[in-house]
């Protein structure tokens, strides 16, 4: 299930971090392979006598690829000699530009990228500039990861004019991310030597940083500790949570007796999200025993917004129970999803909570149920006790509801209870 926009108070590196802790979950930007197929040295050479038939090309061709299973495209592709296949990529190349015709484009050279990376990657940057990323990610996907070391090279060498710059930048990071699964050593050399840079390439340094960890992690410890210095701090994260996933607790120990610095708190953080999916009870207990309480902070608000995603509430309660330096953008984040997810029950608990964190909370609840219900939103927000908080609040909530309906706005506005002051601010004529 997609999950929702937060509308947070503490954004900043956190959420950085927690991005990269989800795609680690899921395998990184290259994970989504293609089912286990023979790598290109133990695969049975193609019958060559056998050829497709015209209906079997048909489909390939002109019949929905993308959604034929995976196994009977790639029996239907190892008919075909080389130049067969590659006649059946140009023929590709003709399809008018739409949704399916990428997703028909994408499937075929997936499957291709399984039988000889090199030629498919050589047919992809054929085709036109709008459909380059996706056909040479497709290849990407396709490709066995003995075989990414290449493609790295490959995408590395292109012409600056072969490419857009975003979308080469883009493919060469999953390449080394998928390269860093067999060879990590290698990608980290590579990325060492690169002076690419954005985010795809911090996951790429994260993808790297773990895999490496997960053999040695020493060695991808200092490394990931040079990255760090050089701007690369998401080459840490990588390499301790796949030291963790070896020798969990000898990276929770590293973590927690190194804790000086703030990326040593989001370091924390990320450890204690991933803890989380794995064992709830003891990521709680590691987070409170942290001897530091910046990292504290850090560790419980990453716990919250794991949690907040399968059950806001008992987030929300939980946050509500943690010491008060931890609770306020704890409380603010596990609030805000549950205002997404049932804004009538995150209400009712609201309304009944007075503790330290409450401003925040309502803040984060008030902006959270604006879009689809300004006036409700307003009303929260005019609870908030903290008068800096509370301008701030419904400056930014009436603006964008003036901004949508000012006819609207303005009438609950003029209506409401809100000291006249206030009102008069909130409708000023620079709005």
């Amino acid at each position: 299930m997609k999950r929702p926009l937060i509308i947070s108070l503490a954004l900043g590196g956190v959420l950085s971090l927690a991005l990269i802790l989800l795609l680690s979950r899921s395998g990184g930007p290259a994970s989504n392979t293609a089912p286990s197929v023979a790598s290109s040295a133990s695969r049975p050479p193609r019958d060559s006598t056998t050829r497709l038939t015209k209906a079997e090309e048909n489909r390939i061709l002109l019949g929905d690829v993308a959604a034929v299973p995976f196994q009977e495209t790639y029996g239907l592709l190892s008919k075909r000699t080389p130049e067969e296949i590659a006649a059946l990529a140009r023929q590709l190349q003709g399809l008018p530009p739409s949704a399916k015709s990428d997703a028909k484009i994408a499937a075929f050279f997936k499957t291709w990228a399984t039988l000889d990376p090199t030629a498919a990657f050589a047919a992809a940057i054929a085709f036109r500039p709008a459909q380059q990323e996706n056909t040479i990610g497709a290849v990407l996907q396709g490709a066995d990861p003995s075989e990414a070391g290449s493609l790295v090279t490959s995408i590395n060498e292109l012409p600056k004019e072969s490419l857009p710059a975003n979308a080469k930048t883009n493919l060469l990071a999953r390449a080394i991310s998928k390269w860093s699964q067999v060879d990590p050593v290698a990608a980290a050399k590579f990325l060492d030597s690169t002076s690419e840079r954005g985010m795809n390439f911090s996951m790429a340094w994260n993808a790297t940083a773990s895999n490496w960890a997960a053999l040695d992690p020493v060695a991808a410890l200092d490394w990931a500790r040079q990255a760090a210095q050089k701007g690369e701090r998401f080459a840490m994260s990588g390499a301790i949570l796949g030291w963790s996933k070896n020798d969990p607790q000898a990276a929770e120990a590293y973590v927690a007796s190194h804790l000086a610095t703030r990326e040593d708190w989001q370091l924390a953080g990320t450890l204690a999200g991933n803890m989380f999916q794995e064992d709830p009870e003891r990521a709680k207990k590691w987070a409170s025993q942290l001897p530091n309480e910046e990292a504290r902070r850090q560790a419980d608000h990453m716990i919250a917004i794991q949690w907040a995603f399968s059950d806001p509430a008992a987030a929300t309660q939980w946050s509500s129970n943690l010491p008060r330096a931890e609770r306020t953008t704890t409380l603010g984040e596990s609030m805000g999803l549950w205002a997404l997810q049932d804004p009538t029950a995150a209400a009712k608990w609201l309304g009944q909570y007075e503790g330290p964190g409450r401003d925040e909370a309502v803040q984060t609840f008030s902006l959270n149920v604006a879009p689809k219900d300004p006036a409700t939103a307003l009303s929260w927000a005019a609870t908030i006790a903290d008068p800096k908080l509370r301008a701030s609040a419904e400056e930014q909530l009436a603006g964008d509801w003036l901004k949508r309906d000012r006819h609207a706005a303005t009438g609950w506005i003029q209506n409401s209870s809100l000291p006249a002051d206030e009102k008069s601010r909130l409708l000023s004529p620079g709005r």
